[in-house]
């Protein structure tokens, strides 16, 4: 009986021991756990994806919003500053972005979207900012008629013109109570503060996800949100925020399904803030659970469990039951940033049964039936024992015999029976828990293979380790085991200590390196211990797991190396630096401590800011490292101790060899930026350690070596004692540095590179060694396009290229500049074969390996940014493309500034020398005036001075037509006749014209003409305006009593525009020696400077000599070549190309100049619209010739008789009603009209006109003269009348408009109105005269 029951009980305990030693219960929990933090991190990845990819994605609108605040501030002529000081602008440009906040919000699944604008006042005090805050009531939709949208702050109008409600918290602006006054405006002021501080950064790093608030912090509101802010920011200076927000219930409701959790009906979400110690700060959530931990307060702390990744929360219960949590952290932000609150995570909460309720319920189940079935057992023994004596002991022999002989038993006892069914249900159920736990270790063991972790176990009882999933499996010797592992350590020590624990049977987690001939560069490696019992041999035993930690290690070890490095330069900072000097001379021979300084880095930082001086010293890094290795000094240490000041210690180096190698290392620092740019150089002090044992005594002799270095104006200078009697070491200056230079996006350095204005060169020079250094740039080519010339020219390059230098000069056709502009429209970058300028010669074309941003300015092309590689690489990859587009329009915005700097300067000069222009002959008026209204003066004395009111009157109205003219020109409305004209009339009228001035200097003019015929169609008049001008200008600039030449030939057309071939067209527009080789021979008679570009005998004659040497033409069209010769002044080669700039002038220091710089320019622009360019050969000293060739039609007889005989009519009694409001005109035009033989009727508006030709008999007026802008009734609406009266003249009469209204425009609104022609005043009364005969006729 004793061993029946002692059977019994062996049969209960043995399945509790088996499940206990499987650890059953603890993968059943496991895996729930598991379970539970696959929902939490797909949970956290779905948020993270919404928030960062989705949501976030607001921030690619701030390109946008900056080109249409960039073009608002060009059509406004404000700046940032002013801008944040103007409503009105703010006003209209939150108009102007509304469009594209409704895209982003019916685009997106977010709740609201907001841009709001900055003030120019202290962020600190209270404000009312102007803006646009949207609200979609339900996000999921998307409603074309906006009727899911309210607006909650803005104007009321922009919404009523969008059909969008306005909330009932509306109001016109939001109200912010200034920076940290209430977390509620965090949202705004934290990005808007951050951007301020870092002017430089990327305005995407410096974005900011709020903590929940309540708009302005309204106690009564009950919708709290989170906003992701991103600031805006315009060439460094912030002007706004720009975000979208998240209600805080609709993010729970639709992000945080609890459904997907283990036991769902208790379980929750929350989002919440980490601090680091445990504690969380509550943002939203849902589920039962999330609503228990909230109720306990707005935060709640994790501890930590038994469980790995399982936390428990602290002091919160659910019913009977604790609360667990799974902790997944979001990553919100890729970068360090400016803010406290960035530690976002998604925590998942669960219940306790919902976790251990598995394990506990087998267990306890399990427990009990065993338990009362064992119970029972032992007292059917001990009541029946000897009754059943022999069922027992047959029973006993089943059991003995096995499950066939167990299932076979059966006796006559009841008792004996059930017995028998409770051991077989027993056995059977043993023997089915054995073979799930059998299958249990198959899992495990399948497990364990499926990791890269390696285990061993130490039987201390037989010294055998055994290695398990690894390719050494098996049994091993412990030394030898550890004599193995031992030598294959880069630390030998960790080892030991691993081996020590082992031994010890003490529980340990050791970090070691393992470097194996497979693992040349070596690999850290996680070696923990953990004692358990050996159920085989029933002696404890020591498992260790082997776990690779590489890439963390790494991480770590370089984490906490960047600590130790300055983030600038990469080189050590100065207190680890100094330690790891220190440390290598120990031991170690003696070297050379050197001290380096950069000339003139504070002013560098100063000229060209921060973040250059920061490339710059990257760079300098870089150099020094190269120029180390290339030396043999590869323990060469380097330190940045200040500013602009290194230390470099280098052992094994003599004095000698450190000064020669210190000159070198100057030479390649100095070719980091081209020579005339920015001159770069270093000083040094050397220092040798062989007597110096303290290495701050080492340092302070180099520091003192390097003021002396300083003071002798030598690059170098080796410590000696006496020094220290003449220089002490100055301090180190104090370091003012970005963040990591290394990890500065390519737009982020080329902004900062080219913050300053200084020089685009130097800021270029350094941003290419970036952009082969990343992207494998070798070559970066910028070319400006001058409209004027229809020409490229080479703006800046930094390698050569061939077939192009630095004084290249490209022609470019119509077609290739409207390529470039479509291109340049379109904003993108285009292959490098596609572009003109790399197609016009096989040479360049070889070279056209990659792509081109085209530069506009003000909507029109200006030039190219070539990234070029000379390997065949294209950069077509949408990565790389991108890159370089955005590195091309910073690059562009940079040269657009400058330009705008230049014309903004050069219309100062404008202004000035205006200034000047219009008060001198002002002053001849006036003063002039005032002499001849004396009573005393003589008639003779009074004709003098009128005569000189006169010339000052002219001079006065030609000053005022030139900016007409310019004007016209560069609003394109200025437009060429189309009219027979005389050439002998050309030059007649050039010669009076000129008479004055050449005979107040005592010089003569000679006109060579060569000509086949005399009349020709075109714009006589802008002909002679060039004429007139280059003759003034040779007048000008030419000795008293000199001679100038004009040059006419009538040359065969050939071709297009009769201009020079195509090669030759390249001339560069005046750019001396730019010409191609194949122009050479062409200009060959063009060297000295009173010589045309063409051999021709001159002839001498003070007018005119037509028809002398001119073979007969069979064509209708001729080309004709004019050019003026002068002897004088000459000008500069470099200024050659500047001179046709409107506004620029060369010899602004020569008494004789004066003009607005305006007159060439229109002349140029006037020849090019005729067909040609106005070129210029010229030296200094010698005199100048600027010359053209246009196509002129030939005119037939027809068209010369009727031009003739437009200035044979005679006025001699025709009568002429004239209105005009003002007396003094009234006056003049009366009096010309009666000199001229008319009689003159007299009206002040006109509506009188009106009346008195429709009270006058039929036929009366002969011609109509009527002012434009008068009192009661305009001229137009006048001309408009008389043309619609009942009456048979009406329709006939000629009207002639007489306006101070000189443009295209006023022309044809006059011709619109029914008049005939329009004569701008002042009235010349010889054009006033040609014009009547013409409209009389």
């Amino acid at each position: 009986m004793a061993s029946l029951a002692v059977i019994v009980l062996i049969q209960g305990t043995l399945p509790i021991s088996v499940l206990a030693l499987s650890d059953v219960k603890g993968t059943l929990e496991g895996n729930a756990i598991s379970i539970d933090a696959r929902a939490v991190d797909n949970r956290k990845v779905n948020l993270e994806s919404a928030m960062v990819k989705s949501w976030a994605g607001i921030s690619r609108e701030t390109v946008a919003l900056n080109s249409a605040l960039s073009d608002q501030l060009a059509q406004s002529g404000l700046d940032v500053p002013g801008f944040l000081a103007d409503d009105s602008q703010k006003e209209a440009f939150i108009a102007d972005a509304f469009p594209r906040l409704l895209s982003v919000i019916g685009s997106n699944t977010t709740s609201g979207v907001y841009l709001i604008l900055g003030n120019d006042g202290d962020l600190s005090v209270e404000q009312d900012h102007i803006g646009a805050f949207l609200r979609d009531s339900d996000p999921t939709g998307n409603s074309d008629s906006h009727s899911d949208l309210l607006l909650e702050r803005g104007d009321k109008e922009i919404a009523r013109n969008a059909s969008i409600a306005l909330d009932n918290t509306w109001a016109p602006k939001l109200h912010l109570a200034g920076s940290g006054v209430r977390s509620a405006d965090d949202f705004f002021y934290k990005p808007y503060e951050a951007a301020l501080q870092n002017p430089g950064a990327d305005a995407k790093a410096m974005a900011y996800w709020s903590q929940p608030f309540v708009l302005e912090g309204n106690p009564s509101d009950s919708y709290r949100m989170i906003a992701y802010s991103v600031p805006l920011m315009l060439n460094g200076q912030v002007y706004g925020v720009l975000g979208i927000e998240v209600s805080t219930a609709y993010l729970a409701g639709t992000c945080f399904p609890i459904s997907e959790l283990y036991g769902s009906e208790a379980g929750g979400y929350a989002l919440a803030l980490a601090d680091g110690n445990g504690s969380y700060q509550i943002i939203t959530g849902n589920g039962a659970l999330y609503n228990a931990v909230n109720a306990e307060g707005p935060a709640f702390t994790l501890e930590e469990t038994r469980n790995a990744g399982l936390m428990q929360v602290e002091g919160v219960t659910m019913g009977d039951q604790q609360v667990y949590a799974i902790a997944e952290p979001l990553k919100l932000y890729s970068g360090i940033v400016p803010y406290d609150d960035t530690s976002w995570a998604v925590v998942g909460l669960f219940s306790e049964d919902s976790i251990f309720a598995a394990g506990n319920s087998l267990y306890h189940r399990l427990g009990v039936t065993i338990g009362l079935t064992t119970i029972g057992c032992l007292v059917l023994v001990v009541l029946v024992s000897r009754a059943i004596n022999r069922p027992l002991r047959e029973l006993i022999d089943s059991v003995q015999g096995g499950m066939e002989k167990l299932h076979a038993f059966r006796t006559s006892v009841a008792e004996v029976d059930q017995l028998h069914d409770v051991i077989l249900d027993l056995t059977e159920d043993g023997l089915e828990k054995q073979r799930k736990l059998n299958e249990e270790k198959e899992r495990y063991r399948l497990a364990v293979k499926g990791t890269n972790d390696a285990f061993f176990t130490y039987h201390p009882k037989t010294g055998a380790i055994e290695i398990t999933n690894s390719p050494n499996d098996g049994e091993f010797d412990s030394v030898c085991f550890w004599d193995l592992f031992r030598r294959n350590s880069a630390n030998p020590e960790a080892v030991d200590a691993i081996e020590q624990a082992v031994n010890q049977m003490q529980e340990t987690s050791i970090q070691v390196e393992v470097v194996t001939e497979h693992l040349p560069q070596g690999r850290w490696l996680e070696v923990s211990s953990s004692r358990v019992d050996d159920a085989a041999s029933g002696q404890d035993c020591m498992v260790c797991v082997i776990h690779d930690i590489d890439d963390r290690k790494r991480r770590e070890i370089e984490s906490a190396r960047k600590q130790e490095l300055d983030p600038a330069t990469t080189a050590y900072r100065f207190e680890p630096g100094m330690g790891v000097i220190a440390a290598a001379r120990a031991g170690a021979a003696a070297g050379q401590l050197a001290a380096i300084e950069i000339d003139g880095f504070a002013s560098i930082v100063r000229d060209y800011g921060i973040p250059f001086g920061d490339v710059l010293l990257n760079e300098l890094t870089k150099v020094t490292r190269a120029f180390n290795l290339d030396k043999g000094n590869h323990d060469a240490i380097l330190v940045r101790a200040g500013a602009g000041q290194f230390v470099c210690w280098v052992p094994g180096k003599h004095a000698d060899d450190a000064v020669s190698e210190v000159a070198e290392l100057q030479r390649r620092f100095a070719k980091l930026v081209r020579p005339g740019v920015l001159e770069l150089g270093l000083h040094a002090g050397i220092a040798s350690s062989s007597d110096v044992r303290s290495t701050h005594e080492l340092l302070r002799r180099a520091r003192t070596a390097l003021q002396a270095s300083m003071g002798h104006r030598a690059i170098c200078a080796c410590w000696e004692p006496s020094m220290d009697d003449t220089y002490g070491p100055k301090p180190f200056d104090p370091i003012s540095s970005f963040s990591h230079v290394e990890d500065m996006t390519l737009p982020a350095l080329t902004l900062n590179l080219l913050d300053r204005r200084l020089s685009l060169a130097a800021g270029m020079d350094l941003l290419m060694r970036r952009l082969n250094e990343k992207l494998d740039v070798t070559n970066l080519f910028i070319t400006s396009f001058q409209e004027d010339y229809q020409t490229a020219s080479v703006r800046y390059f930094f390698g050569p290229i061939p077939g192009i230098d630095e004084s290249a000069v490209f022609p470019l056709s119509r077609e290739a500049v409207d390529t470039l502009q479509r291109f340049g429209e379109q904003g993108l970058v285009h292959p490098v074969s596609e572009m003109p300028i790399f197609a016009m010669s096989a040479e360049t074309r070889a070279y056209a390996n990659g792509i081109a941003f085209p530069i506009m300015n003000v909507g029109k092309y200006s030039g190219s940014v070539f990234f070029l590689n000379d390997a065949g690489k294209a950069f077509d990859d949408d990565e790389t493309a991108n890159t370089l587009r955005e590195v091309g329009a910073i690059i562009q915005n940079r040269i657009n500034q400058e330009e705008l700097d230049l014309s903004a300067q050069a219309k100062s000069d404008f202004l000035a020398r205006m200034s000047h222009e219009i008060r001198t002959p002002m002053n001849g008026i006036i003063g002039m005036t005032e002499i001849a209204l004396k009573p005393e003066q003589s008639d003779e004395r009074r004709v003098d001075c009128l005569n000189k009111v006169h010339a000052s009157s002219l001079y006065l109205l030609d000053l005022l037509n030139g900016i007409l003219d310019m004007t016209k020109i560069e609003n394109n409305k200025m437009l060429l006749g189309d009219a027979p004209f005389s050439m002998s009339h050309v030059v007649e009228e050039l010669n009076a014209v000129s008479a004055g001035r050449l005979a107040a200097r005592n010089q003569k003019l000679i006109v060579d003409m060569r000509t086949q015929h005399d009349w020709f169609m075109g714009d006589a008049l802008r002909l002679s305006q060039v004429l007139i001008n280059l003759v003034g200008n040779a007048v000008k600039y030419s000795d008293d009593g000199g001679t100038i030449t004009v040059t006419i030939e009538e040359r065969a057309a050939i071709g297009s525009a009769g201009a020079l071939a195509a090669d030759c067209g390249a001339a560069g527009a005046g750019a001396a020696g730019a010409l191609p080789a194949s122009c050479e021979a062409a200009e060959a008679g063009a060297q000295a400077a009173g010589a045309p570009p063409a051999s021709r005998e001159a002839a001498n004659t003070d007018t005119q000599a037509t028809g002398v040497g001119v073979q007969a033409s069979n064509t209708r069209t001729a080309s004709v070549y004019f050019a003026v010769t002068d002897r004088g002044v000459g000008i500069a080669e470099e200024d050659i190309e500047r001179i046709f700039a409107k506004f620029e002038q060369v010899n602004t220091t020569d008494a004789r100049q004066q003009g607005t710089g305006l007159g060439l320019a229109i002349s140029n622009r006037i020849v090019l619209m005729m067909g040609d360019r106005i070129r210029a050969n010229s030296r200094l000293g010698h005199g100048s010739t600027f010359y053209f060739e246009i196509p002129l039609a030939i005119a037939d007889a027809a068209g010369k008789s009727s031009y003739a005989d437009a200035e044979q009519v005679d006025f001699t009694g025709k009568r002429a009603l004239v209105a005009e409001d003002n007396e003094l005109n009234m006056e003049i035009i009366a009096y010309v009209l009666d000199d001229m033989g008319f009689t003159v009727d007299k009206t002040t508006n006109g509506q009188e006109a009106v009346d008195a030709f429709e009270q006058s008999p039929v036929g009366r007026y002969d011609i109509v003269l009527m002012d434009v802008m008068m009192p009661v009734m305009d001229g137009l609406t006048a001309a408009h009348r008389i043309r619609s009266l009942d009456r048979a003249d009406a329709a006939d009469v000629p009207i002639v408009a007489t306006s101070a209204n000189a443009f295209a425009e006023d022309v044809k609104r006059s011709l619109a109105s029914g008049m005939n022609a329009h004569v701008s005043k002042p009235i010349d009364p010889e054009k006033l005269a040609k014009v009547l005969a013409k409209v009389m006729q």
